[in-house]
């Protein structure tokens, strides 16, 4: 079950009020009159000038309502850098920006206590970032209490385009990030992730991320990354958690940072999104304006993340038709890979198979490794569990060699 901690925006102790304050680093963009979020859900969409006139598509841009569907705290999509150049400034978010898409950089201005983004372009003059009308129907099957953003003039001014900005961090009460498992085994929680940010967990942080090193068998291994490391952005990503409340998982956003060394055979994915509205006329190409973005379960080289018997486990899906969620992740298998794999830590697998050199056989050279690691006392070598690498392992290897 999705934790229920919700933003109290009156609450928020890092709203941003001045310009000035508006630095390179992370924020949630709050749609004043709608009450709801900017996201970034789709990398497609388009603006240009038309005669006297801006017209744009930004139907990648969404509002969400902060609620537990869309639970913001979460929620990968909602994050925006802001990073200022100059008078202008990028805003990019899941991959890509509202800047690589529109080929515009924005200008942020004040408006009360709140902020104005906008382009301009010469001869047709300021085109404002508004929240326009809020759909409840079939076009968003996938996003519930959401509206889209659209551009308005600079006369605009019935409140929808306030926007208020909020920085993201581990020390707020209220404006954090934070993982929400939702795949319960036992007394811990699952999920995969994946999102655009390097990161590190947060102190106090009850999550482990791993990646997925190896599958062997009807196993998959994971490795975790260290307490304090920083996570490079775009990694796909299984966390594991006593706790689905996000604020019992906080991590702290970084603005560079992390090494993606080591395999890691999860596949990231950024987008689940359709926009079935008629395309905006005058789009540059039709695949522009295509807001369908979608990754399709494939079973003969996709496993995703689930429960059975007792364990987390890599398997196949539950319908045919299945549709990879928003920013999380499937763990790439070649044909033929065995329908469920359990996912076990190096010396969880070998002290289950006794595989010490993890190459899918037992054999003479797993128990000259035993012998070589018993000086050491390496944890993998321990397959009888009982806190040193011994005779008895060896003897356990060998009972276990494959004739």
């Amino acid at each position: 079950m999705i934790s229920a901690v919700l933003l109290t925006v009156s609450a928020l102790a890092q709203q941003v009020t001045n310009l000035s304050d508006v630095k390179d680093g992370y924020y949630r963009v709050y749609a004043v009159k709608g009450k709801r979020y900017l996201s970034l859900l789709d990398n497609k969409g388009w603006a240009k000038r038309s005669g006297a006139n801006a017209v744009a598509d930004l139907y990648a841009i969404r509002t969400l309502l902060d609620n537990s569907d869309n639970h913001i705290v979460s929620n990968p999509a909602t994050v925006i850098r802001i990073t200022p150049s100059s008078t202008e400034y990028t805003c990019s978010a899941q991959g890509t920006s509202i800047n690589n898409f529109t080929s515009y950089k924005f200008k942020i201005s004040k408006s009360g206590n709140a902020f104005i983004i906008s382009a301009e372009a010469a001869g047709v003059g300021k085109s404002i970032l508004a929240e326009g009308r809020l759909y409840s129907d079939e076009k968003d099957a996938y996003l519930p209490d959401s509206g889209v953003v659209s551009s308005q003039g600079a006369n605009f001014s019935d409140g929808s385009r306030d926007l208020y900005l909020y920085k993201v961090s581990s020390s707020d009460a209220n404006s954090y990030f934070g993982f929400a498992p939702d795949v319960n085994v036992g007394s811990k929680y699952y999920q995969t992730t994946y999102f655009a940010f390097p990161f590190k967990l947060a102190s106090g942080s009850k999550a482990t991320v791993y990646r997925v090193t190896k599958v062997l068998g009807s196993s998959a291994i994971i490795e975790p990354f260290g307490a304090n490391d920083v996570v490079p952005a775009a990694t796909p990503l299984l966390v594991e958690s006593s706790s689905n409340n996000a604020a019992d998982n906080k991590v702290d956003l970084q603005l560079t940072g992390g090494s993606a060394s080591g395999t890691n055979l999860l596949a990231g994915v950024y987008f689940r999104y359709v926009y079935t509205d008629n395309a905006k006329a005058g789009a540059p190409s039709s695949s522009n304006s295509n807001h369908r973005n979608l990754t399709k379960f494939d079973a003969s080289s996709m496993r995703v993340l689930g429960s059975s018997n007792g364990s987390a486990v890599f398997t196949t899906a539950s319908t045919p038709d299945y549709i990879i969620p928003a920013n999380s992740a499937y763990l790439k298998v070649p044909a033929g890979t065995a329908t469920e794999l359990k996912i076990r830590t190096k010396v969880e697998y070998t002290r289950a198979t006794k595989d010490v050199n993890m190459d899918a056989t037992v054999d003479i050279s797993d128990v000259q490794t035993v012998i070589n690691e018993m000086p050491t006392n390496a944890s993998y070598c321990d397959v009888n569990s009982d806190g040193i690498v011994d005779i008895s392992d060896v003897q356990s290897v060998i009972n276990n060699i494959n004739m």
